[in-house]
């Protein structure tokens, strides 16, 4: 079963790897990317 699911993130950032491949099976809580901080400046 496909779904596509909003991932909210608690703030600005820039994705540095994807650890999953589209389509893949992932478990709750298992890590699907990295994501470096960018702090906004306004």
């Amino acid at each position: 079963m496909k779904m596509e699911i909003a991932i909210p993130s608690p703030g600005s950032g820039i994705i540095e790897a994807v650890f999953v491949s589209e389509g893949s099976a992932v478990k709750p809580g298992q890590a699907l990317m990295a994501l470096r901080e960018v702090v906004d400046s306004c």
